[in-house]
């Protein structure tokens, strides 16, 4: 199960396909002698069974059912512990190897189209009528490295997502955190209401420091500035300029 998820990722980052694809992209690289790997058993049907076991489809119907008899929560249809446990125990190692800052997460929101779970709602393709389902993702700045994700139903607007989706990543971000006090998450003016905001600075755990993006035809003096006017200062000592963090995202 864990080759089938190390494979998938190792695809997405350097040459994304569908799943019918990554047997065939298998064969062109060095991965079937160095992991001792068949390409011929990464079908589709098998990635499909090894991610059924993580979180499998009837789960979801039966909740799904539960959502619509009122006895469960919306927000806990896509809750599943093993994907977040999946996704916190990589972190765990990366941060045990390299120097990656979780001070500063950049948090955005999009969308999927094919999908049973999908709902019509708010696109941003301005496709409205279309079926979708919504996914939340925080990035590092450092590295523009995808950190934690929440999956929603397509029907539900960004600014009304943002406060759920975001505590409950920014409760899993303090644990890989590992002491870090300090968090400043950016997001676009989608999200950027007073009462986000307010609800993302009453959690305890770290001091949370949120930007939200403004209308830039509001600020003209302000954007017309040049970015080599500023100049950042990390927690480490390095100093860097928005146009250097800008090129490494």
């Amino acid at each position: 199960m864990g080759t089938y998820i190390v494979i998938g990722i190792l695809n997405k980052l350097t040459a994304p396909c569908s799943r019918a694809g990554i047997s065939d992209w298998l064969v062109k690289t060095v991965l079937p002698d160095r992991m001792r790997l068949d390409p011929d058993l990464f079908s589709s049907a098998n990635f499909w069974d090894q991610f059924e076991k993580i979180f499998p489809e009837e789960l979801l119907k039966e909740r799904q059912q539960q959502v619509d008899e009122g006895k469960l929560a919306e927000a806990e249809l896509f809750s599943n512990d093993a994907v977040f446990r999946i996704e916190e125990k990589i972190w765990e190692r990366v941060i045990d190897h390299y120097d990656v800052l979780l001070d500063t997460i950049l948090y955005d929101t999009t969308s999927r189209h094919r999908s049973w779970l999908c709902r019509p709602g708010h696109n941003k393709a301005y496709r409205h009528h279309l079926r979708q389902v919504g996914l939340a993702l925080a990035s590092t700045v450092d590295g523009g490295l995808l950190l934690l994700h929440s999956l929603v139903r397509g029907n539900r607007h960004d600014a009304k997502l943002f406060p759920e989706s975001l505590t409950e990543m920014s409760e899993r971000l303090v644990k890989l955190g590992r002491g870090t006090e300090e968090i400043t998450v950016v997001f676009d003016e989608g999200n950027n209401s007073q009462e986000n905001m307010r609800k993302i600075k009453a959690i305890d755990e770290v001091d949370f420091h949120l930007v939200g993006a403004l209308v830039s035809s509001h600020h003209r003096s302000l954007v017309s500035r040049s970015l080599k006017r500023y100049e950042t200062t990390l927690k480490d000592g390095r100093i860097c300029s928005p146009l250097q963090r800008l090129a490494a995202f």
